[in-house]
C-alpha cells in the first residue's frame, strides 16, 4: 500500500512520505525480479480516502477529495485483472493528475504546496 505522499516531500510528514517512496520504488523492482513468474506485484496508490487515517493520525483534511474505498478496491482489482500486469495504480483522477503534476513541479514549489502547517513561512 503505497500513498499520494510517496511522490513528493511533506514537511511534517518526512517520514510517511519517504517510506511510502521506498513502497513505489520497492514495487517497482520486486515486479522486475519477478517478471517471469505467475506473481503479480502491484503498490497501490488510493489518495485521500474515507477512512479514519486522517483522524487517527492528526492530519488536516482541509481541501481534500475524498473518494469510497470502494473505488480503490475496483481500482486495484481491475489492476489485477489487466493482462499485462501494472506496477503501481492511483486510484482515482484527481489523484492520478496529482501523482503526475507533483513529479514535473521543481522540488521547492512542490515543498511550498505540501507544507500545511499553520505558521507557514516559505519564501
Amino acid at each position: 500500500m503505497a500513498s499520494l505522499t510517496g511522490y513528493m516531500p511533506m514537511p511534517g510528514m518526512a517520514v510517511y512520505a519517504a517510506s511510502k517512496a521506498f513502497v513505489l520504488r520497492f514495487t517497482e523492482a520486486l515486479a522486475y525480479e519477478l517478471r517471469e513468474t505467475p506473481l503479480t506485484v502491484l503498490a497501490l496508490v488510493p489518495g485521500p480516502t474515507r477512512t479514519d487515517f486522517y483522524r487517527a493520525s492528526g492530519s488536516s483534511e482541509k481541501g481534500m477529495a475524498f473518494q469510497d474505498p470502494d473505488e480503490v478496491v475496483t481500482t486495484a482489482l481491475s489492476a489485477l485483472d489487466k493482462k499485462t500486469p501494472l506496477r503501481s495504480v492511483v486510484s482515482g483522477a484527481r489523484n492520478r493528475w496529482t501523482s503526475r503534476i507533483v513529479t514535473w513541479l521543481p522540488r521547492r514549489t512542490v515543498l511550498r504546496l505540501a507544507d500545511a502547517s499553520p505558521d507557514h513561512t516559505a519564501t
